[in-house]
């Protein structure tokens, strides 16, 4: 199972988000999009990520889930 975000519950701010942070293989990053609503959005590298889960519980917006 792999990580999915819910894009409209997702704050995408860089500066609070603690997945960014939490993530052991780094495969969570914020890109910078001037068409989001905030600016940007999380995106979570799926060639890196090994589905661990350890992202879902420290969501702030509570919008990852795993699939």
């Amino acid at each position: 199972m792999m990580p999915r975000i819910e894009m409209r519950k997702c704050p995408a701010q860089v500066d609070i988000c603690p997945v960014l942070k939490i993530c052991p293989k780094g495969a969570v990053s914020h890109v910078q999009d001037p068409a989001e609503r905030l600016g940007g959005r999380i995106v979570i590298d799926e060639a890196r990520c090994d589905g661990c889960g350890a992202c879902v519980p420290v969501c702030c917006g509570h919008a990852i889930s795993m699939a």
